[in-house]
């Protein structure tokens, strides 16, 4: 399989179920290990995919995260960002 460089990226042919492999150097600059998981959304019409990372946006906290935005917050921040927007 070859791969093309391109301004915007690498390109890459999907296969017959349209699967498409992320280029190892891509993998290991954001430390995807395999069977890791990224989270892939629609933006008009681009398929953004990211590097799936269950922590707080605001701290790097792992546990008791709640979802927001395509972000995890942890519910210390959420509490902290309700006071700082009370008014």
């Amino acid at each position: 399989m070859s791969v093309k460089m391109k301004k915007s990226g690498i390109v890459r042919k999907s296969d017959e179920l349209c699967r498409i492999v992320i280029p190892k150097e891509i993998r290991d600059k954001l430390e995807i290990k395999d069977k890791g998981y990224v989270i892939m959304f629609q933006q008009g019409k681009e398929i953004i995919v990211k590097k799936y990372d269950e922590t707080c946006a605001f701290c790097g906290k792992k546990t008791g995260l709640i979802e927001f935005k395509d972000r995890f917050v942890c519910k210390k921040c959420v509490k902290e960002l309700k006071e700082k927007f009370k008014n």
